[in-house]
């Protein structure tokens, strides 16, 4: 078999349960993986040529180098599940380093007030602060934001169904969010009668990502914030960060947040260590037994 075979099989494969932005995230990795090696015997795929060509990444930022390694190691070890390849070529494959756990940006409160007063005084207020306070109290992505359509907001539960880089997810929504939506989609919402799309801009058609990207950039220039990553991500991790420190419990906002698995999810309980160090030393067994 050759190697472009095997890997239009496991893309099939991957098809059927998961997002087209992780197959699209295989597809890019194992067609570059073929780029630098010349590869074109399934055969050739042996433990040397995947460890030279990790070797040769070394020139890249960590977590690009892991990525690479983690979407040639899942094709490489689906290829021995299959029967394709006589034995696993990562089984001798040296450990991964660990990187060191990021800290990521995040908006103070008064951060928040001061992007939620310039999106109030925008040529679009009532839509720009729906967009901020949804991905504020929800921790949605961009892309997820501006794929929202009105028929997947369910009032009466309030919670929205996300269609995210994982799948479909059930996200909640507070009432104060609730309620600056419907005030949005009833009275300011500009689009013709036909169109789903719930974020949607000044000609009627859907918000795109990086509309959306730009608007909040626009905003937080506009309110002289400095210091951090200036975008919707940020905002993610803000919620997150709020959802840690008001007590929510690391499994619950993994599935808000859509990870695949605690690894990102971990690096906002790391970020708690202040708040962590304080509740014990409020509620340590101790100051009740000494």
């Amino acid at each position: 078999m050759t190697y472009a075979e095997a890997v239009s099989e496991f893309l099939f494969e991957k098809s059927i349960d998961t997002s087209p932005r992780t197959q699209e995230f295989y597809r890019t990795i194992l067609r570059w993986f073929q780029r630098d090696t010349g590869i074109e015997s399934l055969e050739s795929l042996s433990p040397n040529c995947i460890i030279t060509w990790l070797v040769s990444l070394k020139s890249k930022a960590p977590a690009t180098q892991a990525a690479y390694r983690r979407g040639l190691v899942a094709f490489a070890r689906w290829t021995y599940r299959r029967g394709l390849l006589p034995q696993d070529p990562t089984a001798t494959l040296p450990k991964a380093r660990r990187t060191k756990p990021r800290n990521v940006a995040y908006y103070s409160p008064q951060d928040v007030q001061k992007l939620l007063q310039m999106a109030a005084r925008g040529r679009t207020p009532a839509r720009d602060t729906a967009v901020l306070l949804v991905l504020l109290d929800t921790g949605i992505r961009a892309g997820e934001l501006v794929n929202l359509q009105t028929q997947d907001i369910d009032w009466q539960d309030r919670v929205f169904r996300v269609d995210g880089k994982t799948g479909e997810r059930i996200v909640p929504f507070s009432p104060k969010l609730a309620h600056s939506l419907r005030t949005y989609i009833r009275s300011h919402r500009m689009a013709p009668s036909n169109e789903q799309h719930v974020f949607t801009t000044r000609d009627g058609g859907p918000m795109r990502a990086e509309g959306v990207t730009l608007l909040v950039r626009r905003l937080a220039l506009r309110a002289n914030i400095q210091g951090k990553k200036l975008g919707p991500h940020t905002l993610r991790h803000t919620f997150a960060v709020s959802y840690i420190r008001a007590g929510g419990d690391a499994f619950s906002l993994q599935r808000i947040l859509g990870h695949s698995s605690m690894d990102m999810t971990s690096v906002y309980v790391r970020m708690n260590t202040d708040d962590l160090r304080l509740a014990h030393n409020r509620f340590s067994p101790l100051r009740t037994y000494l």
